[in-house]
């Protein structure tokens, strides 16, 4: 399952999913992940998490991903962010 905003990530993502061949096993929905987090849908052994930087939305999905149970236990969170750098 891949969540994205961007409608220009979406078409990217569906791109490589077909060049990968892995058409049925990925889903890619062009939404907010928040809302699509507080459909409470499945549970993830894997979340990646790159919210726009200096957007303050890192806390956010972390709190909601752990405490919803939209984490698998011993699953695991990718997180980037910037480090103000940029």
């Amino acid at each position: 399952m891949f969540v994205d905003v961007s409608r220009a990530a979406v078409r990217a993502l569906e791109t490589n999913i077909d060049l990968l061949g892995a058409t049925t096993s990925a889903t890619v929905l062009c939404m907010d992940a928040m809302r699509y987090l507080a459909r409470g849908e499945g549970a993830f052994d894997l979340a990646f998490v790159d919210p726009p930087y200096a957007s303050g939305l890192v806390g956010r999905l972390l709190d909601r991903l752990h405490g919803s149970g939209l984490l698998k236990p011993g699953g695991y969170v990718y997180i980037e962010e910037s480090t103000g750098n940029e």
